[in-house]
């Protein structure tokens, strides 16, 4: 605990919200957080995310072996959220991989129920049109399809695939730990829900970044001619004008794909 709340400073992305919010941050209220944890107020229930840690997870073999890693624990942080009884989190998506671990508070155990709907064409549409960072899932939920719940105890970790619909249930508070990571194969099905996002909603970096990284990855690890490389590139060139990264010096010509200077390169959808 005192590692994850030295990640609670001014200068980092931890932030406190109230429960079933996503966008409207609490000023101040780490200590309520932090109450809530040993005495439950499950009706008014806030938490914090996305606080550093240096508490280590590792990825699985099974899934190291499959995929080609652009992060790993040993050059990416862990990040923690302190969700106390009664926390929900409401319907997101995240654009990489996800492992995720529970943590006690010492006196009780912790306990949480997770929602999963896989990104298909109708739940797509379905979240997008009610997307607004709140209560996101109690408007849809009777539209999603394919849903289903895991109950998580903290002698499990639950592992998804980027762009997966979740939502939490905190039953008995505790803190989650979290490690995400990047590979090459899901850069199609991750810029399309940016690219959807941004069509209504204000773009945050993190939702690019991860498909710029999953490119760099993809231009090492597969040959000129390789089908994985070219629909990492078109997706790319459609998103390169939402990121604004600095040019990586083999981006210094022209975009293979539409033929435009990167320098130059213009946001597709407006062609």
């Amino acid at each position: 605990m005192n590692d994850i709340l030295n990640g609670f400073r001014k200068d980092a992305d931890g932030r406190v919200f109230r429960s079933g919010k996503t966008t409207e941050a609490e000023e101040g209220t780490i200590v309520t957080v932090l109450q809530q944890l040993a005495n439950p107020d499950p009706l008014n229930a806030v938490y914090c995310t996305n606080l550093p840690t240096t508490y280590s997870l590792k990825i699985p073999s099974t899934v190291a072996s499959k995929e080609e890693v652009y992060e790993t624990n040993q050059n990416r942080s862990c990040a923690s959220n302190i969700t106390p009884t009664g926390t929900v989190i409401d319907l997101h998506y995240d654009p990489k991989h996800h492992i995720a671990t529970i943590l006690g508070t010492g006196k009780t155990n912790c306990l949480k129920l997770w929602l999963f709907c896989p990104p298909t064409e109708k739940n797509k549409e379905v979240f997008f049109r009610h997307y607004d960072g709140n209560d996101t899932l109690r408007r849809s939920f009777s539209e999603l399809e394919f849903a289903e719940f895991v109950l998580q105890d903290e002698s499990q970790a639950v592992i998804f695939p980027p762009t997966t619909l979740h939502a939490t249930l905190a039953i008995q508070g505790g803190i989650l730990v979290a490690l995400d990571f990047t590979t090459p194969y899901h850069i199609p099905a991750c810029s399309d829900l940016v690219l959807r996002l941004a069509e209504g909603h204000r773009l945050e970096k993190h939702h690019c970044v991860p498909i710029k990284n999953a490119y760099e990855l993809a231009e090492v690890r597969f040959k000129e001619s390789a089908t994985e490389l070219l629909e990492a590139r078109k997706a790319y060139c459609q998103i390169f004008s939402l990121i604004r990264p600095r040019l990586p010096r083999k981006l210094s010509g022209k975009c293979q794909i539409c033929d435009k200077l990167w320098s130059l390169h213009s946001d597709k959808r407006k062609d």
